[in-house]
């Protein structure tokens, strides 16, 4: 298993991990770990929470990662984790019109949920 940091953001350590299938195959995934223990204190379910924000958002028209498994409390990862799939690229935070960018993304993640 290879493993590649993508540097810290204020909450979470972010990895790249290539990891092998049962079946032989290769995958890249994304660790996603929260590092900081004063946000785990105060949202102690912040795994579940991204957990369900990432199932809603892929119903999403826009391409979000799919998760893959979780480790809220840090049993087996030492810290609280999520694990998602790869994209590739670079997340977009600015555009032209900031404003034009948030109403597309709003119109896009409004999609109503089908069970």
């Amino acid at each position: 298993m290879g493993l590649a940091g993508n540097g810290p953001t204020p909450t979470t350590a972010l990895h790249r991990v290539t990891v092998r299938t049962g079946t032989g195959a290769t995958r890249t995934v994304v660790l996603r770990r929260y590092v900081v223990p004063e946000v785990v204190a105060e949202d102690p379910n912040i795994v579940e929470n991204e957990a369900l924000a990432l199932h809603i958002s892929a119903t999403a028209e826009v391409p979000t990662p799919e998760l893959l498994a979780q480790d809220p409390h840090g049993h087996d990862s030492d810290t609280p984790t999520v694990v998602m799939s790869f994209f590739e690229g670079r997340p977009r935070w600015e555009s032209p019109s900031r404003r034009q960018f948030v109403v597309e993304a709003g119109i896009r993640l409004r999609r109503p949920m089908s069970d």
